[in-house]
């Protein structure tokens, strides 16, 4: 029986490409913090060779693992949180403007991630400059 893998994730594309084979036009680059709880990989698609041999459009995708999210453990969460923001930090680096699009479904649990995490999003584009200022809202 002829099984196509289908995923939407960049580095599940990469490990059913060859894995740890060097690919043109992508680059990876994976870090584990410390206690290795958390471990971190980025894919860059840099040119067109990347975007066909990984069969992904140019540019930075980021998946961030734990072997521990099932566990009720806040340490691991306040760790994953840090490391999401960090990366966060980095993509948006310069950026004025972000959209923040939380896509999914809040009525789904496996699929709610999206509208839960925009809900937590404060906007203050709209806020005037000198009011932002004044409240701390600012940068």
């Amino acid at each position: 029986m002829n099984r196509e893998i289908r995923t939407d994730l960049a580095i599940e594309l990469r490990e059913s490409a060859g894995g740890n084979t060097e690919m043109e036009g992508v680059r990876v680059k994976t870090v584990v913090n410390e206690d290795k709880s958390i471990r971190t990989t980025t894919i860059d698609v840099i040119n067109e060779a990347g975007e066909k041999n990984l069969k992904k459009a140019k540019g930075r995708y980021i998946t961030i693992e734990s072997r521990h999210l099932k566990e009720p453990d806040e340490t691991i969460n306040e760790q994953l949180k840090d490391e999401l923001g960090e990366r966060l930090r980095l993509l948006t680096e310069g950026c004025d403007n972000i959209l923040v699009v939380g896509l999914g479904n809040e009525h789904i649990t496996p699929d709610a991630l999206g509208p839960r995490a925009a809900h937590q999003v404060l906007a203050t584009r709209h806020i005037p400059a000198q009011l932002a200022e004044q409240t701390g809202l600012s940068g």
